[in-house]
């Protein structure tokens, strides 16, 4: 893919998704520094992800590429860079770095901050300490030490704080520089009284920090 090349040549870490729901899980875990996305996404477009993202992140500067003869006045309304396709490299590489000059990398050190609230509390997973680095109403994030392992079933997180516990799903693991694990976890509550509880540890916990 040339704009993936482009960018990772150029030391930008990149992620590459291929659908409209794993873009906005991954955004959400992530918390990117910038989107590129294709004007046609299928039943979507590149600026209906725009706004869903911009929905959380109002600063979020994206590149939308499309064949010249899509260009729309939209692109421009909503702020977004055009690339036009097919994708040159070195017209990539200039729109992204235009895009992030004089910003400063939301995670130079693997740990990004979540849109809405962040923690560093103790927590809990199978009564094996671990630490909470980014918290939100849709998901968690944690720092786990070596001598742990996660699978990629549905485990339970305590938080002693709170003296509460609640059922996560690990969607993605990667290393630390120290041999530790992060793990990127959806939280899904069963039912809106469930949601509400969630959303109460958030807020508790943010409260906290």
């Amino acid at each position: 893919m040339v704009a993936e090349e482009a960018l990772a040549a150029d030391g930008h870490r990149v992620a590459w998704v291929d659908s409209f729901k794993d873009t906005l899980r991954l955004a959400n875990a992530q918390r990117p520094d910038l989107l590129v996305a294709a004007l046609r996404l299928g039943a979507y477009n590149g600026l209906h992800l725009l706004l869903r993202l911009r929905a959380s992140d109002p600063d979020l500067p994206v590149v939308i590429t499309a064949e010249p003869s899509d260009l729309s006045a939209d692109v421009t309304l909503f702020h977004a860079t055009f690339v036009a396709k097919p994708i040159q490299s070195g017209q990539l590489r200039e729109a992204v770095s235009a895009l992030l000059v004089g910003r400063l990398p939301r995670d130079p050190d693997c740990e990004r901050a979540w849109p809405r609230r962040r923690a560093e509390l103790p927590g809990t997973v199978k009564k094996t300490s671990v630490r909470v680095v980014e918290l939100s109403y849709n998901g968690i994030r944690l720092r786990l030490p070596s001598s742990v392992g996660i699978g990629r079933g549905s485990i339970e997180i305590g938080f002693p704080t709170l003296g509460v516990s609640v059922p996560i799903k690990p969607r993605w693991t990667a290393a630390t520089h120290d041999g530790g694990t992060f793990c990127g976890a959806e939280v899904a509550p069963d039912g809106a009284d469930a949601m509400r509880h969630w959303r109460w540890i958030v807020d508790s916990l943010g409260s906290l920090n």
